[in-house]
């Protein structure tokens, strides 16, 4: 006589007390363990992988199965083979991590340049202190030649507005802070729909450069406190600005008196 399923009795209904077995992604396992690495630190930009026999090891499963999730990976830009040296994190993963919040933010219909600026205003700030400590003799010699740029164009102000961004860029480079730098890289693009109408209301950029240039000279002279304040008045200065014309909204909470 045959072995009998193994069932219990529930309001008349004969139910199996074997419940399936439950199918595990392991392409979608090795790739969370991978996420854990680089969130600790233990994998970087550059990393190279352990050996594929030890990384299977490491995680408990088979080889066929860690070279379908490494694949997934190499897909993705995450890693990348290189032959007869073995596989690499890229370079460009903080820049891949990075799209989802991309792409999250551009789907809020109508972000309020409001929120835009000010969230610009509160990181630049700080990379500009950090610029002070950091700063490079090429970083200052860039400023240098955006402010030179900006000063040209005086009268011209969608050409000084392109200089000014390259100054910007500038700052944020010097400040040596790639996951900030990547965060600054997401709001510039959200504020280049922005940038025309910004460029049109400036109306006195004598005054525009020489706040620049006081941000410049602090980080030259390696004051971040300095450099700090420089950058909060330029943005004070040109919050101003764009209230008056109507571009920043509301009770912005980072408005000071005039």
């Amino acid at each position: 006589m045959g072995a009998k399923l193994l069932t219990k009795k529930d309001s008349g209904t004969r139910k199996s007390l074997v419940t399936p077995i439950q199918k595990v992604d392991l392409t979608e396992e090795v790739i969370k363990k991978m996420k854990v690495l680089m969130e600790s630190g233990e994998l970087r930009a550059g990393s190279k992988l352990p050996s594929e026999r030890e990384l299977a090891e490491m995680l408990g499963i088979s080889r066929p199965s860690l070279r379908q999730a490494l694949k997934a990976l190499s897909v993705m830009g995450i890693l990348k083979s290189q032959p007869g040296q073995g596989t690499f994190v890229t370079n460009e993963f903080l820049t891949i991590l990075s799209e989802p919040l991309q792409f999250l933010m551009l789907l809020k219909d109508n972000l309020p340049f409001t929120e835009l600026f000010e969230a610009r205003t509160i990181l630049e700030t700080k990379m500009a202190r950090m610029a002070a400590l950091r700063a490079s003799e090429e970083d200052l010699r860039i400023m240098e030649q955006s402010l030179g740029g900006m000063k040209e164009n005086l009268d011209s102000p969608k050409e000084f507005v392109e200089h000014e961004i390259l100054f910007h860029q500038a700052i944020i480079d010097a400040a040596g802070n790639s996951l900030l730098s990547t965060v600054m890289g997401i709001l510039y693009k959200l504020l280049n729909h922005y940038r025309e109408k910004a460029a049109s209301v400036l109306d006195d950029l004598d005054e525009m450069y020489e706040v620049h240039f006081k941000i410049y000279e602090e980080i030259a002279k390696s004051n971040p406190e300095g450099a700090e304040r420089a950058a909060d008045q330029h943005f004070v200065y040109s919050e101003r600005k764009l209230r008056e014309k109507g571009l920043v909204m509301g009770n912005h909470t980072y408005a000071k008196p005039d």
